[in-house]
């Protein structure tokens, strides 16, 4: 006999599991994504993403680049398009100097699967390693010179190498976590 929905020792279930789901898939794989199909456990992620980045440098690039895909992504509100040519020079020499903007290309499938295979995991990290790692992930993209330690700094009220220095320790973290969940199994 089962137990009723709002007894206190019932299974909990994910709001956005699939209805069909049974109690045991629910209490070993709580990560679906916004369909309802399951997307793995932590054992499995970290599994995937250490036989991706076989170092900590990998494993950087794989969070710069998933700040690059968060910037490529739409918006949450869209906006209305109207059919319209912008204005263009007259002037055969004028062409290169004008305001307009190049936007990025849309993600990429692989970019948008490493992005939603490392984000759960920067997530799960405590709030000052986790805002630390998308700053400079994010102040990093479309930048030749790499991360902008300085406006980082500004910004914390901390002096640019204790920023590099946090940044690295914060890596490292996410590095030997990734390792530990992985042994899990």
């Amino acid at each position: 006999m089962s137990a009723p929905k709002n007894a206190p020792n019932a299974p909990k279930k994910h709001p956005i599991a699939p209805k069909n789901a049974d109690a045991s898939t629910q209490r070993t794989h709580t990560l679906y994504n916004s369909v309802g199909c399951r997307v793995g456990g932590r054992v499995q992620r970290a599994e995937k993403i250490l036989r991706m980045c076989r170092d900590i440098i990998s494993l950087t690039d794989m969070v710069m680049e998933a700040a690059a895909t968060e910037r490529k992504l739409s918006g949450v509100l869209r906006k209305n398009y109207k059919a319209q040519w912008p204005d263009y020079p007259d002037e055969w020499s004028s062409y290169g100097y004008t305001d307009s903007k190049v936007l990025p290309g849309p993600a990429t499938a692989s970019e948008i699967d490493a992005f939603d295979l490392i984000l759960p995991v920067i997530c799960e990290m405590d709030d000052e390693h986790r805002k630390l790692i998308w700053a400079v992930a994010h102040s990093a993209v479309q930048s030749s010179r790499g991360p902008q330690w300085q406006k980082i700094a500004k910004i914390i009220g901390v002096h640019r190498v204790t920023v590099k220095n946090r940044f690295e320790n914060a890596m490292l973290t996410l590095w030997y976590k990734l390792k530990k969940d992985a042994k899990r199994t």
